[in-house]
């Protein structure tokens, strides 16, 4: 992964919709994160994004946009798919997850555009 995408994916923990979150490369190496013991959510995260890539969907449907697993805390999780690479977070439980989502999205668009 691209050292500047890794500096400008770090800005993630300043979003006030993430917790703690982790970017696995596809094959499940942690390539980011900001939880203290990470390889178990790393594979939960590789797991949930390889099947979530795998659903037989029509060819006109593109990729999956995010995956969410809800959980009663409301400490939902959230996974985003990155290039070859899952991005994984924990939701607070003040913030719903449709702006979680929104906040993501808008993240990752800001990233789209400064690279170009």
């Amino acid at each position: 992964m691209d050292d500047i995408l890794i500096n400008d994916l770090a800005r993630l923990k300043g979003l006030s919709a993430v917790g703690d979150y982790i970017v696995v490369r596809q094959d499940g190496k942690i390539m980011l994160h900001n939880i203290p013991s990470p390889q178990p959510f790393a594979a939960l995260i590789q797991l949930v994004g390889k099947n979530c890539d795998a659903l037989p969907l029509p060819a006109h449907f593109p990729r999956f946009r995010h995956f969410l697993l809800s959980r009663e805390s409301g400490e939902n999780l959230l996974i985003f798919p990155l290039g070859n690479y899952y991005l994984g977070f924990i939701q607070p439980p003040h913030i719903t997850s449709r702006q979680a989502a929104s906040e993501v999205l808008d993240f990752m668009k800001g990233l789209l555009h400064q690279e170009k």
